[in-house]
């Protein structure tokens, strides 16, 4: 299957943090501008480069969806729907919610000091 018309090269399924996400590497890094306070009255622009997209469950099938409307390329769209299979089987496999991440909903008890 050609997909030398998509925007992604390769992608990998895992947990992304606390949910499981695909994450698909870009063919040509996009290149964008953000800025920052300087100090009280300037900011300081910098460049940001984008390497990869990063979908769950939910954005990329919004992705796949919008694909006419977002004009992205029948590659492209054929690229999101293979790393939506893998990442759907991922789920199925592990679950949705990373176990490593489930310390950080624990209840934690306080202790209030007089």
């Amino acid at each position: 299957m050609d997909q030398s018309d998509s925007l992604y090269t390769d992608f990998s399924v895992g947990f992304a943090g606390d949910h499981a996400a695909a994450n698909c590497k870009l063919r040509t890094p996009r290149v964008g501008t953000s800025s920052r306070p300087k100090d009280r009255y300037h900011r300081t622009d910098f460049s940001v480069t984008t390497y990869a997209d990063t979908f769950n469950l939910v954005s990329i099938g919004e992705q796949i969806d919008r694909a006419a409307e977002l004009g992205l390329s029948e590659g492209t769209v054929r690229f999101l729907e293979r790393a939506r299979i893998a990442l759907e089987k991922f789920v199925e496999e592990n679950g949705n919610t990373n176990p490593a991440e489930a310390v950080d909903w624990e209840d934690v008890p306080v202790h209030r000091f007089k």
